[in-house]
């Protein structure tokens, strides 16, 4: 009978409207976030391209390091603000989308309305708040490793004898080479603190079993395209529902996964829905 649910087309419509929703989302604030990184690698180009011409030695090796930790810096502190930034964003759209669904799905199954009590800014803030140490973490991290390749690359101009401006021209490549993974961490980031604030939205109305809708659970929605992965495919073919505060779990590869909400690894575009026994009647 749950796949009675699965099958609506409303049910299908909805959640399809809301993945829409917050993938271009995603992909706006991802622009957005690209900007501030690809104003920083032009400022650093452009102070470079002031130092002395000729071959590069030690003694620019010194002075170049010290612009691009600078310009590294910079960076982490722009694209840390400028994710947080973004979450507020994902966070209430995924309390409101919850809303949306619970509202229309009881609508459709059970022909009623249910007063929900979510303030939807306060949860948000919750949310963001503590899922900002993970941002940061991530942002840390990809920053080291610009940094690292940088003064490897650096130090090996000096043993190769390279002119300033080829060495300009290596750090430039390194940057551009390295946003592929800045646009993962974004949207991979952007998409969980979605999933979080939904799922948090859930546990509030859940109560254990003893909130406002206490039979609620969690399951997911795959969108289906040429993007679409394998193992998400194989999820929409079983449709797991599971108790809010349980893991859904994932052993189709021999190696088992567990999470409270997708996304279960960079790029996952599903996203949760809620669940209720009655729905299914």
């Amino acid at each position: 009978m749950t796949q009675f649910f699965f099958e609506d087309e409303s049910v299908q419509n909805t959640a399809q409207n809301h993945i829409d929703q917050i993938l271009a989302l995603e992909q706006r604030e991802s622009e957005r976030i690209i900007k501030l990184y690809r104003k920083v690698r032009h400022e650093l180009r452009d102070r470079l391209e002031y130092a002395p011409k000729g071959t590069f030695t030690e003694e620019k090796l010194r002075g170049t390091l010290a612009q691009v930790e600078l310009a590294i810096d910079a960076m982490s502190k722009n694209l840390t603000k400028g994710i947080s930034d973004s979450s507020d964003l994902a966070a209430e759209k995924g309390i409101d989308h919850l809303i949306t669904e619970i509202n229309k799905y009881n609508k459709i199954f059970k022909g009623s309305f249910i007063p929900i009590n979510l303030d939807a800014a306060v949860v948000a803030s919750d949310t963001d708040n503590l899922l900002f140490n993970r941002y940061k973490t991530s942002i840390d991290a990809y920053s080291g490793a610009i940094r690292s390749r940088i003064a490897q690359g650096l130090t090996e101009a000096v043993v190769q004898q390279l002119t300033l401006d080829e060495v300009v021209g290596s750090i430039g490549r390194t940057f551009q080479g390295e946003e592929w993974k800045l646009l993962q961490i974004s949207r991979t980031e952007l998409h969980n603190v979605y999933s979080q604030g939904k799922l948090r939205g859930m546990s509030d109305l859940w109560g254990e079993g003893k909130g406002d809708i206490p039979d609620l659970k969690k399951t997911l929605f795959h969108p289906m395209d040429l993007r679409t992965g394998s193992d998400s495919k194989r999820l929409a073919q079983n449709n797991p529902i599971v108790d809010i505060d349980e893991p859904f779990i994932e052993d189709s590869t021999g190696k088992k996964l567990t999470y409270m909400a997708p996304p279960n690894r960079p790029n996952d575009r599903a996203i949760l829905i809620p669940y209720r026994e009655e729905w299914k009647k």
